[in-house]
């Protein structure tokens, strides 16, 4: 909230804090995510299709695109409790104000249950690679879609095929890293991590950032980052793919 500074020379004010601002601020989330409910629910409840459109509440709140991502359709199976196919507006309230307005330790417990999909109490390097695979790929495929409505001249930007070829040579670079890293905190070399361990593993920021020119496009890897800077600098297009 904004407060008015006394002028030079005035004596200092004591300032009370409006405890019913906060409760306001919290009737206007819920006011809105409701409202996002309302508009994609059919019968009461949100199907995967109603879902995923409905995860724009979360881009309008700064947070990285989620919508048609691999993190975010694990994220249906998160708010699903009940496991019954849908969401009831209760599980996205609930949800969503987690995923948006959560603690550290809330983001973290999410994102150990969207890559531990099984249940099983830890998190296999070979769910993580695959989950980084087809993050990569998402994210060099829309930056193809991306780059068709960009300022950039036609002459001037990658053909989708090269931008396709490009992300293909760089993907075993960029999931090499993140073998590496795995196996730097797998300390018993079982190729799974506890959630501990996968809590240092999300520490550090691996949003993929695919990008040409002045054009990209960032696919979040956790919940633990909402606007992180690009991951693997040095794998930005060469300049043949620079406009």
């Amino acid at each position: 909230h904004s407060s008015s500074k006394p002028a030079p020379g005035a004596p200092e004010t004591l300032q009370a804090q409006d405890p019913g601002r906060g409760a306001v601020r919290e009737s206007q989330h819920l006011t809105v995510l409701k409202q996002c409910f309302a508009r994609q629910a059919r019968g009461g409840a949100l199907e995967k299709t109603g879902f995923d459109e409905a995860l724009r509440v979360a881009e309008e709140q700064g947070m990285l695109r989620l919508r048609g991502t691999p993190l975010g359709s694990r994220l249906f199976k998160i708010f699903d409790k009940d496991s019954s196919g849908s969401i009831t507006e209760a599980e996205f309230v609930a949800g969503m104000s987690k995923l948006v307005t959560g603690t550290p330790e809330e983001r973290l417990e999410m994102t150990f249950k969207a890559y531990d999909s099984a249940g099983t109490g830890m998190v296999h390097k070979t769910e993580v690679l695959n989950f980084f695979q087809q993050s990569w790929d998402f994210a060099w495929k829309n930056l193809s879609e991306d780059l068709k409505s960009s300022a950039i001249p036609p002459a001037r930007r990658p053909s989708a095929k090269d931008l396709e070829e490009f992300a293909r040579c760089h993907r075993d670079a960029c999931l090499a890293v993140i073998s590496a890293d795995f196996d730097a905190l797998d300390a018993s070399r079982q190729g799974h991590l506890d959630q501990q361990a996968f809590r240092n593993f999300v520490q550090s920021d691996r949003t993929i950032c695919a990008q040409c020119g002045t054009v990209e496009f960032r696919v979040p890897v956790s919940f633990m980052h909402a606007t992180p800077p690009p991951l693997y600098p040095d794998l930005a297009p060469p300049p043949q793919l620079q406009a």
